[in-house]
């Protein structure tokens, strides 16, 4: 069983769960199962493969800033069904919240209702190429500048909550 410290610390309406996964890295009983360790180091660190536990995918909509060189069409809900399944994929692979659980701590620690997370700059591209080639539904004088997922802060709250709830039941069975 982890070290009942850490267990305490979830405990503790005080301590941030980063700092109880943190203090988790250094048990004997994290460090000698493979699995329980990458899992935590995923969650301190965030997740750099896409095989992510089921609570942090989410459908998120996906919003953008559009411009033709005239007219700059902000926070437009971009249609991703009428991209190629190539597009669509990626949507769907990246809607997962990766950052590491301090970085979903400082979100919530602001007053706001939705974060912003942006899409990679290679998406980005390729999203934009689709739109040139025409038959998405968008108009093709239309670029997107920035591209984004609006991830509400019930949902980042949830991320969270079953991060801590993850770490409290692998405790247990440790």
């Amino acid at each position: 069983m982890i070290a009942t410290d850490v267990l305490k610390m979830l405990a503790a309406i005080e301590t941030k769960l980063s700092d109880a996964l943190r203090s988790a890295l250094l048990l004997p009983e994290v460090r000698n199962d493979a699995e329980l360790l990458s899992w935590v180091e995923a969650e301190v660190s965030g997740y750099s493969d896409p095989d992510v536990p089921a609570y942090r995918r989410r459908d998120l909509t996906s919003m953008g800033d559009a411009s033709n060189g005239a007219w700059l069409h902000q926070g437009a809900v971009i249609p991703i069904r009428t991209f190629s399944q190539k597009i669509q994929d990626y949507a769907d692979a990246t809607t997962s919240l990766v950052q590491s659980i301090g970085t979903l701590e400082a979100l919530l620690a602001s007053d706001s209702k939705s974060f912003k997370i942006p899409w990679q700059d290679n998406a980005v591209r390729k999203l934009n190429y689709e739109i040139h080639e025409g038959g998405t539904g968008v108009d093709s004088t239309y670029q997107f500048t920035q591209v984004r997922w609006d991830v509400p802060r019930p949902t980042v709250q949830e991320i969270v909550d079953s991060s801590a709830t993850e770490l409290s039941q692998r405790s247990r069975s440790a």
